[in-house]
């Protein structure tokens, strides 16, 4: 099916389909470039499918640098003007052996067998500047319809790749579409394959999701389906948790995405958001007016999400500050001074923005909207202390290591914790950031 709707594409990607259609091959953009040209969503890469082979493909582009990421399966990947192009022959999946990659590859020279071993049909469509638009599998009408349907089968393509039922998850978390039913269904009989799936590439899905303009949409998906509790039960233990507490209408799975929702779309926010509630059904006592209160939530909640970002790999200084943030989540429930917010800034650094922004969501995401000032005197504090660079950290001390040694201390953790001190003491009284002033209470110390 071919239609002659115009994508612009830019200057590169025209002169690598120029090369290849000069040397006698055909070229087309495909996957998620057309999808997103179509939609009117930002493209951040073009990938190229020819019937040209990989070694022709080196030939055709030998003046140019060439990576060989993998022409066994087809694909190399050529710069033009300092952008990279994937280009990768047409080619069809032998069987699926271990539900994520197939066991190999044989090329062919048909686009319609290339596009029909793809996962969706927004993502089966191709592009050439002279064809127009290839639409072999309707992709079309599913855009205009707004809706995730697989190309053919729906349980043989989660079979062939169980990853696919996160990108479907995610898919429609981002586009905003719903499901087909047959693709629900699929992913409710097929989840199971996840577990066998590296925590890495379901963490990147998982991700995407929670950075989508519909993350709600995405994690009550995954609840649906039972995907959540394969994910972590955790979190799934959230879902119809009712809080018992006059300042929540909605139950803990339900507040925690209101959360998510009204946070920046920033991942260690958003993964705060997520957690920072977690450890409320472990702490969860009811007072005599029928209250819930969880006494000691905030370090439950991060012991919670430490347990899950360390199983899922995330990077070490991502796991730091997202627990940083969970842990001082309910830092705003005293008002801020200018003391408490140097003391924040000493742990957090500028990070404490974030905090802020994250104490903001989670109030928003109860009936009590209007509890935000201490918030945003929170954030005049702190601009005003970083602004005006008032000491509250080590690096900002008139004294350092070096000089400690020179008094008498010897290398080691003594000089870290009397470090610790002097910060403290500079917090309550900047006055006394000379080396001199310092210089003598760490001799009184030592």
């Amino acid at each position: 099916m071919k239609s002659k709707i115009e994508i612009e594409l830019p200057g590169y990607i025209k002169k690598a389909i120029f090369k290849l259609e000069n040397s006698g091959f055909e070229t087309f953009v495909v996957g998620g470039a057309v999808r997103d040209s179509i939609i009117g969503r930002e493209i951040y890469d073009y990938d190229l499918a020819t019937n040209a082979l990989p070694e022709q493909n080196k030939e055709i582009f030998k003046d140019y640098n060439i990576i060989d990421i993998g022409s066994k399966y087809g694909t190399v990947i050529v710069e033009i003007d300092g952008f990279n192009i994937e280009i990768t022959t047409y080619r069809e999946d032998e069987e699926y052996l271990d539900g994520r990659r197939p066991s190999d590859v044989k090329f062919t020279k048909s686009l319609k067998s290339d596009l029909s071993r793809r996962d969706f049909t927004i993502n089966a469509m191709a592009y050439n500047p002279n064809t127009g638009l290839v639409d072999e599998f309707h992709g079309m009408k599913d855009i205009e319809n707004k809706v995730i349907r697989t190309v053919g089968d729906a349980n043989k393509r989660f079979t062939e790749d169980y990853l696919r039922i996160m990108r479907a998850i995610r898919f429609s978390s981002q586009l905003g579409f719903k499901l087909d039913k047959e693709v629900v269904g699929a992913i409710i009989f097929c989840k199971i394959g996840l577990k066998d799936i590296s925590r890495e590439r379901i963490r990147d899905e998982f991700d995407k999701i929670l950075l989508s303009q519909n993350p709600g949409h995405g994690l009550r998906i995954l609840s649906d389906t039972g995907v959540l509790k394969i994910i972590s039960k955790d979190i799934d233990y959230m879902v119809d948790f009712n809080q018992h507490s006059s300042f929540h209408d909605y139950d803990l799975f339900e507040h925690s995405i209101r959360v998510i929702e009204n946070a920046p779309a920033k991942l260690e926010i958003r993964l705060a958001a997520l957690f920072h509630d977690i450890g409320k059904p472990a702490t969860m006592i009811i007072d005599e007016r029928g209250e819930g209160r969880f006494f000691g939530h905030q370090k439950k909640s991060r012991d919670i999400a430490e347990k899950f970002l360390k199983e899922y790999r995330y990077s070490g200084n991502t796991i730091q500050k997202v627990l940083n943030l969970v842990e001082r989540h309910m830092d705003n429930t005293n008002r801020y001074t200018e003391k408490s917010v140097k003391k924040l800034i000493s742990r957090l650094g500028e990070d404490v923005f974030d905090l802020f922004d994250l104490q903001e969501a989670d109030i928003l995401g109860t009936n009590r909207p209007d509890f935000i000032e201490n918030i945003n005197n929170g954030r005049r504090l702190a601009r005003d202390i970083i602004e005006n660079k008032i000491p509250v950290k080590k690096s900002q001390l008139a004294v350092n290591g070096y000089d400690l040694i020179e008094i008498g201390y010897t290398q080691g953790r003594k000089i870290g914790d009397i470090l610790n001190i002097l910060t403290d003491i500079v917090i309550d009284d900047p006055s006394k950031n000379t080396k001199e002033t310092l210089v003598e209470i760490a001799k009184k110390y030592k």
